[in-house]
């Protein structure tokens, strides 16, 4: 993955401090595990974008296939005098 991301051993850095830890070292640790917890975020989010992205890539080629093979029976209907028409525009 992008190492802007990190590695996964960093969602292991840094034990909580504990209740004797004082308030600097416990905001720390806070904001130590929200960088982490966003960047977590960002790589699910962006695995899942790209997982989209290539699932509509695949139905794009399926959507080509299925037009090619309706455009080839429309021909071939034709050629046997039956009148039909496949209307892209048609919405059902």
């Amino acid at each position: 993955m992008n190492s802007a991301f990190g590695d996964e051993k960093d969602e292991f850095a840094g034990e909580d401090p504990g209740p004797n830890a004082s308030e600097k070292e416990q905001i720390e640790w806070k904001r130590c595990q929200n960088t982490l917890a966003a960047r977590k975020s960002r790589k699910r989010r962006l695995e899942h974008r790209q997982m989209l992205e290539n699932k509509v890539d695949n139905l794009m080629v399926q959507v080509e296939r299925w037009k090619t093979k309706a455009q080839t029976l429309e021909q071939i209907l034709r050629s046997h005098g039956v009148p039909f028409s496949f209307d892209e525009d048609e919405s059902t």
